[in-house]
């Protein structure tokens, strides 16, 4: 089982994300989609 808080301090620490560079939810839940992406690989 793992924790999603882990995951969430390496995006925000290692790969320097504070803030979401795109508006509107659909937007959003497209830059969260990459960003999950890029980290499992």
């Amino acid at each position: 089982m793992s924790e999603p808080e882990r995951v969430f301090g390496d995006i925000k620490n290692n790969r320097g994300f504070k803030r979401f560079l795109l508006r509107g939810l659909p937007k959003v839940n497209l830059e969260v989609g990459w960003l999950s992406l890029a980290h499992t690989c």
